[in-house]
């Protein structure tokens, strides 16, 4: 009988062996936990009375007097990750995790705060 890593095999041509055991579950793959980050909620005043969601936090001189700012804790799937939507674009966006079964020299697409939550990339973190 071979023994390799604690498994009892049969020798070739030999009779009779121990199947191997059965793989705990702690000794699975890990899979990767769920990263936290901060996502930036501007409120603008009236006239405006809008709401953006950014990935970044930006100064509030860049918005109308009176915009409030608040950081809000929020969790992104594993693998996926923050990046420039385009060089001429400075807007953060969210890349999800590459798909094995994409085309051989696709480009991932990212997507807004709104449109990662909708698809499940982004949940708010409740600890």
């Amino acid at each position: 009988m071979a023994r390799i890593e604690g498994q009892t095999y049969p020798e070739p041509g030999g009779a009779g062996a121990r199947l191997p055991d059965p793989i705990m579950p702690e000794e699975q793959s890990k899979v990767a936990p769920w990263q936290h980050i901060t996502i930036y909620r501007y409120t603008l005043p009236p006239p405006y009375e809008a709401t953006e969601h950014l990935f970044e936090e930006l100064p509030l001189s860049t918005y109308p007097s009176g915009t409030t700012m608040e950081p809000l804790a929020y969790e992104m799937e594993p693998g996926a990750h923050l990046g420039r939507a385009a060089p001429w674009n400075q807007a953060l966006v969210l890349f999800p995790r590459c798909e094995p079964t994409r085309m051989a020299g696709s480009r991932a697409m990212g997507v807004s705060f709104r449109e990662a939550c909708d698809r499940g990339y982004l949940r708010p973190y409740d600890p």
